[in-house]
């Protein structure tokens, strides 16, 4: 992967940062597609579910929809061996102390929606989780019986 194709599928994220909105809180983008919590315990409780009638469990969410978003298989490792070279630490740096926990989430999930703009996969729940990031939320669930009438919960840090 050339510097060129770095900086292209690196590019949102690098905008993300600069923006000042990553985990600032802010407005709600699709009120009717997002439950907003306010509660950090809360949120990390939605995000670490295995087995509920209300939510879906969140890292089967994102693990499913991660292996739609895979570009080919050796311009898929060049770019995780890029995103850990190159932009790891950045996110790492703008990511608030007191949700350094997170990180791997947050890491996994903003990689995610790179490989989806990267690889053209247009897929939507990808488009629907960096939503949530450029508008200062953290992407943490699933309200409903599955992710396509699902409702998005998205932690507002501002509290």
């Amino acid at each position: 992967m050339n510097r060129n194709d770095r900086l292209v599928a690196f590019s949102p994220v690098r905008r993300l940062i600069s923006s000042g909105n990553f985990f600032k809180g802010g407005s709600i983008f699709q009120p009717k597609e997002c439950v907003v919590v306010t509660d950090y315990g809360e949120a990390l409780n939605i995000s670490r579910i295995q087995y509920s009638s209300e939510y879906i469990p969140w890292l089967d969410v994102r693990e499913s929809h991660a292996v739609e978003v895979k570009g080919p298989s050796p311009a898929r490792l060049e770019l995780s061996v890029a995103w850990e070279e190159e932009m790891f630490d950045e996110v790492t740096a703008a990511l608030p102390e007191k949700y350094s926990d997170l990180i791997n989430d947050v890491e996994g999930d903003l990689f995610n929606c790179c490989s989806n703009i990267f690889f053209e996969r247009n897929n939507g729940f990808y488009k629907r989780i960096f939503e949530g990031y450029e508008n200062g939320f953290w992407p943490c669930g699933v309200e409903g019986p599955n992710i396509e009438s699902g409702r998005l919960i998205l932690f507002d840090p501002r509290q």
